[in-house]
């Protein structure tokens, strides 16, 4: 278990490789977020240091000897969709016992 490889009960292991979306649209919405990331932010985002909070939606993070306060909300939108963009269509299936009344699940929503 995880436990015995020196790994706290948290951390868990992908047990599974990840799905590469196939859909056109989803591989081109990719490619344009790819063309359009800042080196410099992704390189902030991926070394930073937590370094504390200047206000609820303003964290300060340190990278080297420099210090960035972070606008927090366009920052979460942008990772959020960034990360339902490259997990797109990678989710397991699941079995609903009993099976979900889709009609009565349709009509609900219309």
């Amino acid at each position: 278990g995880l436990e015995e490889e020196g790994l706290p009960r948290t951390v868990r292991k992908r047990a599974r490789q990840r799905k590469e979306c196939n859909l056109s649209s989803v591989k081109a919405l990719v490619a344009k977020v790819e063309k359009q990331a800042h080196e410099g932010l992704t390189e902030l985002i991926r070394e930073h240091a937590f370094v504390g909070c200047a206000s609820e939606m303003a964290p300060l993070l340190q990278q080297g000897t420099k210090l960035y306060l972070v606008d927090l909300p366009p920052l979460t939108r942008e990772t959020a969709y960034q990360s339902c963009l490259r997990k797109f269509g990678d989710v397991d299936r699941i079995a609903l016992s009993p099976p979900a009344p889709v009609k009565t699940l349709v009509r609900a929503v219309l």
